[in-house]
């Protein structure tokens, strides 16, 4: 075990991050290294770039309410409209 060279295992997140890990290696596994053929390893890192490009910017991601990462980060930036002000009360 390596209790001592690993101290960041035990820290509290340690599940959370292994479960994201997880989910991301077979996400990989589906979508990419079971439907593509690789001829050289210089190929399959171009095409392995180009898969991650389209994840990390155009896939629909069910955390992010199933917006791609780059509408969530638009919509994250765009600031909130200001409430509507409260209609007068007739009398």
């Amino acid at each position: 075990m390596c209790l001592a060279r690993c101290p960041a295992r035990w820290h509290p997140l340690h599940r959370t991050r292994e479960t994201l890990a997880e989910r991301f290696h077979s996400r990989l596994r589906e979508e990419f290294l079971t439907t593509e053929v690789f001829y050289s390893p210089q190929h399959a890192q171009v095409l392995l770039d180009g898969w991650r490009a389209f994840y990390n910017a155009l896939r629909p991601h069910s955390s992010l309410d199933y917006l791609t990462p780059d509408e969530f980060a638009r919509r994250s930036l765009t600031p909130p409209s200001p409430p509507s002000p409260d209609p007068v009360p007739c009398s």
